[in-house]
Formats: structure tokens, C-alpha cells, sequence
């Protein structure tokens, strides 16, 4: 079995294991549960958690707004807009033209319900009116205000205040304990929501809304399409403080998606590296500058998915946000979050007790030289047609002003500018792709990120672990090294290797038991741990010079750039060339050489020349898109004008790129 498939398989039945107790709580307490759940998180997590393919980053959950009376709960770590779940519904009033639906949000209690969105349309509220409240800072829920509002693609619309007893209002539940899941206007509005715990149906604990809406033709000619934006899970344990709240540093998500008894993996508090776990949230805390001023925390996350995602799949999804990993050894979970640090320990060949385990060097199909992908944007795209490039929407990605609405639903998954290290970012040339001659891409998904700047950081890790991180291997050594713990870096100094003092970090660090070999002889405890090459170069950023602007994605999406890049630095000599083939014959001519285009789509390079400036063009033929030098012979004494263009195979060529020469 492939290594992918064998992780989902292992994933999945955790996570189906844990939706089982969920029916059946006794099971939980046998011994094939312990068995079972041990195996498929040891042999899924422990193993792969910073090698599975990112196409395995948990579910995203649904788009709209679903109707199902037994779905698998919503989960939301941080910030995310949600459609929400449609449990309930009926019309009443003597004219049938109220409609009452109860919309699940959450599996959990919430912090906040930041915004709802009716097909794309904001709903402001009258501050004070029945059921309006602020709750933990955020005011919300009501009688929608009879104000008139811009909405997508420029259109007016005015929710109707208290005029014909209002046209939309919600009552907002956060899924507080106690919380009967009662609402008194539902109930007066349709008897048959129950006034009792077994209401139809029951909706203790979770965050869900009761959305009343009065018939309009005008307005909602339909159901309307419902979003919500939330602020999510308010349990999440910090050791810095021993308190537990609302929080969207990603180290401490982490650790909660392996302390939660109900969707994550259930460990306790002493199985988890609270030192690490420290280190990692003050990690995460960080602030770090922006190009447009002001600052941002390192590492957030702001991830959504349900009850039928994987613990695994979820942990996968959430480090993507923070180039991070987690490893299991010696007992005890260890986060680790990208970030260098400065080794303070010095090991030599005397501290090794075995033979060093290199691993082999990367193929050339795992390499790369551009980082691209996607993450999920609530404020784009801003207006392509304003030249000034104003942010023409409203804090929820939607149009709010005076410019057609070109994204009416926000909170998608979107394309971010790709990384290289070349002139785009503020390096004096592209060292990577002249390495490897041609441009090659690696996607990823972050899933869990929220922030243009934040995707971008991580896309410049992934890119030079790609390529600074090329040494790896596993080393035996004496007990004294039990210090080095995961994501502490040491140096190393073996010169039959070539390694002074050279910088590695710990990935996963293990106890290998002793035992007695066929001799006899006892085979002590070793402390064995996996490493890799390390340097700071990883974690530097730039702002200034690398962070750039969601005007930077082409137009058409990511797909092909229908302008080439021509080739550049052309330059010509006067030499004797051979032509005829095989060198059956020389005379003077012109020897050009020049750095390739970097489209990826290119295959060949057309050169063509001139003897009266430019008039009348001759053709020199075509060479492949790998060579970068051609001759042109025999040609009179003279000037000459040569030019040189990039083609792609279906025929289109970039701008000409030209040169003189006289002889």
C-alpha cells in the first residue's frame, strides 16, 4: 500500500473510531478501543505529520448552506466564514409568508458571531431590539436595520427595519454550557419547535441561529443562501496562563485538536511537551512587520472543517500554517513551528556510538525552484478596475462602495503570488532556476491561513528547506546527548565528511532499548535521533522586497501567463563559425549568445538577423529552449542587427530582444 494511501486509511479509522464513541460511549472504555486507537494514531501521525501530501489537508467543509437533521458538526479554530446547516424550517403566520429556520453553526461553543450574509448581502442590525446582544465584544442578532445598503454587483437592498413587523431577524445561540437550546420567539412563532429539551431538534451545546424572514419577492424571491462569520472554538488550554479561552495562535490549536476528547485525540496534559508547547506559542506570538506598516502574528490559524476530518488530516492542515511538525517520542508530544535556532550544543565523532545513516540526496523530480498556492482569502480581491488600487470592500470581502462587485463571496480558497528567490523579490538574479535550468513548481495548500503576507513566509521556508535542507540522516549517540530534544539544533563536526562545526537540527529524537545479543553481551540504551541540515537563511524575510501584493496572481487565475518572457542578455562577437554540419565548412560570422526566457512553456528560441537595420529580416533558424548559444555564418563584413525570441509550442512568441554588431 502507497504511503498516502496508508496514512488516510490510518487517519480515517481514528476519526471513525472517534465518531463511533460519540453513539456508543462504552466503547471507549474497552481494550480494543485502546488498541485500536493506538495503532492507527502512532502508525499515522507519529510516522508522517511532516511528510504527508498537503492534498491530504483536511476536509473544507461545504460551500453553502446545507439542509440535513443528523450532519457531522462544524468545527472552527479561529476566524472563518461558514454556511451553516439548515436543521429546521417551516412557515407560519396566517398567510404563510413567515419563514422560521434553525441553522446549526458549530459543534462547540463559539466566541463570537462576527456577520450573516443573506446571497451575499450584509445584515446590519437595530442595536437594542429583541435578541440583539454583545457578546464577548461583538454586537450581533435582531431586527435588521431598515437603512439601504449597497450589495453585490452594486445593487440596493434594505432589509425593512421594524416596517411589516421586519423582514429578517436572527437570534443568535453560542453554544454556552446551559444553554436549553430554547428560543422563546421561536417557539411563539412555531409551536412545533418544542419548549423542552427534546426540542425538534435538539440543539444543546451547539452554536446555531433561529433566522426569521419575511416574505418579499423583491427581496428573496428564495431561500436565500446564508454565511456566517464566526469567531471560533473558546476552550483552548494555554500553559502560559492555565487558563483556557479563545485563541487563534496556531501552537496552541495544535495542542488542543491532542487534548480534545471530542474531535481530537483525547491525551492528557502530561503527554504533551509543555516546554516546547511554551516556546511554540511565544513562537506564534510574534509580531512581524508588514509592507504596508504595521505588524501581524507570526503564526494564527484560522481553520475550518467537521466532525467526519481525521485528527490526523486536521493536524496536517493546521501546520501548514506555521512550517511546522509534530513528533512523538520518549512519551510526550512535541510542536515545533519554523523558526531557527542558534545551537548550543557541539557534537564530534566521539559522540556518536554507531554508524551515521545518511539519507540518499533529493532527485531532481523533488526539487523546485517557485512555491505556489493557494489559502484562504477574506479580503480579496479588491477592485481591478480602480486605478488606485483602493480596497473598495467591506471587512468581509464585499463590495461596500462604488465599483461593481467583481468577488461577491469571500472566505474562498485563492491563489497567492508565487516565491522564488529572483529579481521579482529582491534578489539580484534567480540562483535556484539557472541551477536547474528551466522553472519547476511545487503547490501547496494552506488551508488554515487567512493572511497574503503570512502564505508568502511560508512559501519562502518551503522553498530554501527545499534547497538548504538537502543533508539527512539518523545518528546513534551516547545517553549525555538526551538534552538535544525535537527542534533543537547542534553542530556537528566530522571531517571525513567535511563538516565543521556544521549546523543540524533535531526532527525526531527516540530512546532505542537495550538488549542482549546472541553472545551474550549486553547492548546498552541509545539515544537516537533523526536530523536534517538547518540555517537561519530559511527564516529571513524582507518585507520590503519579498512581500508582495494579491495584484501580483495573474488575471486568468494561475493558469498559463499569456505574456512570454522574452530571452535576455543577448550579446554578440565577431568570430570564424562552422556550418555545413559536422564542420565541413567555416567563414566569418556573428557568435550570439544569451540567457534562456524562464516561462516554463517555452520550447524553443527563434533567431533571426539584419543587414539594413532593421528592414528586411532573415531567418537563422530555431534552437531548443536548453541551449543559449547559436552561430550565423558566413555572412560579408558589415553591420548587423540579431534578434532573439522565446516560442512556445502552439506558436506564440514572446517580445523580439535584439543586439548590433559591425565588422
Amino acid at each position: 500500500m502507497g504511503k498516502a494511501v496508508k496514512y488516510v486509511s490510518d487517519f480515517a479509522i481514528a476519526g471513525g473510531m472517534i465518531g463511533a464513541t460519540l453513539l456508543f460511549p462504552a466503547l471507549e472504555d474497552s481494550p480494543l478501543w485502546d488498541k485500536l486507537m493506538v495503532g492507527a494514531v502512532l502508525s499515522g501521525i507519529g510516522a508522517a505529520i511532516g511528510d504527508l501530501a498537503t492534498d491530504l489537508a483536511g476536509s473544507p467543509g461545504t460551500s453553502i448552506t446545507t439542509r440535513q437533521s443528523n450532519a457531522f458538526r462544524t468545527i472552527v479554530y479561529g476566524e472563518r466564514q461558514i454556511p451553516g446547516n439548515l436543521v429546521y424550517s417551516s412557515t407560519t403566520a396566517n398567510d404563510h409568508r413567515t419563514y422560521n429556520q434553525a441553522i446549526a453553526l458549530c459543534g462547540h461553543e463559539v466566541e463570537a458571531i462576527l456577520s450573516a450574509y443573506l446571497d451575499g448581502r450584509r445584515v446590519f442590525f437595530i442595536e437594542g431590539s429583541t435578541a440583539n446582544v454583545t457578546y464577548n465584544g461583538v454586537n450581533f442578532g435582531g431586527t435588521a436595520d431598515g437603512n439601504n445598503h449597497t450589495g453585490p454587483d452594486g445593487l440596493q437592498y434594505n432589509f425593512g427595519g421594524f416596517s411589516d413587523g421586519g423582514k429578517v431577524y436572527i437570534s443568535p445561540h453560542f453554544g454556552v454550557d446551559g444553554d436549553t437550546a430554547l428560543d422563546g420567539g421561536f417557539n411563539a412563532n412555531d409551536p412545533n419547535w418544542a419548549a423542552n429539551s427534546h426540542g425538534t431538534p435538539y440543539l444543546g451545546g451547539i452554536a446555531w441561529v433561529y433566522l426569521k424572514l419575511r416574505y418579499d419577492a423583491g427581496i428573496f424571491p428564495q431561500r436565500p443562501e446564508t454565511r456566517f462569520v464566526v469567531r471560533g472554538y473558546n476552550k483552548i488550554y494555554d500553559p502560559r496562563t492555565g487558563t483556557y479561552g479563545y485563541t487563534n495562535n496556531l501552537a496552541l490549536c495544535l495542542a488542543d485538536v491532542l487534548l480534545n476528547t471530542t474531535w481530537g485525540l483525547g491525551y492528557a496534559l502530561d503527554e504533551i511537551d509543555m516546554d516546547a508547547l511554551i516556546a511554540a506559542a511565544n513562537l506564534a506570538d510574534e509580531d512581524v512587520e508588514l509592507a504596508a506598516g504595521g505588524t501581524e502574528k507570526r503564526y494564527t490559524c484560522n481553520y475550518t472543517c467537521d466532525t467526519s476530518t481525521a485528527p490526523g488530516d486536521m493536524l496536517q492542515a493546521m501546520l501548514a500554517a506555521g512550517a511546522g511538525y509534530i513528533t512523538w517520542a520518549n512519551g510526550l508530544w512535541t510542536i515545533q513551528l519554523g523558526a531557527y535556532v542558534a545551537p548550543t550544543v557541539s557534537l564530534t565523532k566521539a559522540d556518536i556510538k554507531g554508524p551515521i545513516v545518511l539519507n540518499p540526496a533529493k532527485s531532481y523530480r523533488d526539487i523546485c525552484n517557485r512555491i505556489r498556492g493557494q489559502y484562504i482569502a477574506p479580503f480579496y480581491p479588491y477592485s481591478a478596475t480602480d486605478a488606485t488600487g483602493s480596497n473598495l470592500y467591506d471587512s468581509n470581502g464585499y463590495w461596500d462602495g462604488s465599483a461593481a462587485n467583481t468577488f461577491n463571496l469571500a472566505w474562498m480558497a485563492t491563489s497567492y503570488p508565487f516565491y522564488a528567490q529572483d529579481v521579482g523579490h529582491g534578489y539580484a538574479s534567480d540562483q535556484w532556476q539557472a541551477e536547474d535550468g528551466k522553472i519547476i513548481y511545487k503547490d501547496l495548500n494552506h488551508a488554515a491561513c487567512i493572511s497574503l503576507a503570512t502564505v508568502q513566509r511560508l512559501a519562502k521556508i518551503e522553498l530554501l528547506r527545499n534547497r538548504l535542507q538537502s543533508i539527512s540522516g539518523t545518528l546513534r549517540l551516547g545517553l549525555g546527548a538526551y538534552r538535544l530534544r525535537g527542534g533543537d539544533t547542534f553542530m556537528l563536526t566530522v571531517p571525513e565528511l567535511g563538516w565543521a562545526a556544521k549546523v543540524f537540527e533535531v526532527v525526531t529524537p527516540r530512546f532505542t532499548p537495550g538488549y542482549i545479543d546472541d553472545d551474550g553481551t549486553a547492548v546498552p540504551y541509545k539515544y537516537e535521533i533523526d536530523f536534517r541540515e538547518t540555517s537561519p537563511l530559511i527564516y529571513q524575510w524582507n518585507e520590503a522586497t519579498e512581500e508582495q501584493t494579491i495584484y501580483a496572481v495573474p488575471a486568468n487565475g494561475g493558469g498559463i501567463p499569456s505574456i512570454i518572457d522574452p530571452p535576455t542578455a543577448l550579446t554578440l562577437s565577431h568570430q570564424t563559425i562552422s556550418f555545413g554540419g559536422l564542420g565541413s565548412a567555416s567563414g566569418d560570422g556573428i557568435y550570439l549568445s544569451w540567457t534562456p526566457s524562464d516561462d516554463g512553456y517555452v520550447t524553443s528560441t527563434v533567431i533571426q538577423y539584419s543587414s539594413d537595420g532593421g528592414t528586411t529580416w532573415f531567418s537563422a533558424g530555431t534552437v531548443p529552449q536548453g541551449n543559449f548559444q547559436a552561430g550565423i555564418a558566413p555572412l560579408p563584413g558589415g553591420s548587423y542587427t540579431v534578434q532573439v525570441a522565446a516560442q512556445r509550442a502552439n506558436g506564440s512568441m514572446s517580445a523580439w530582444t535584439s543586439a548590433t554588431i559591425s565588422f
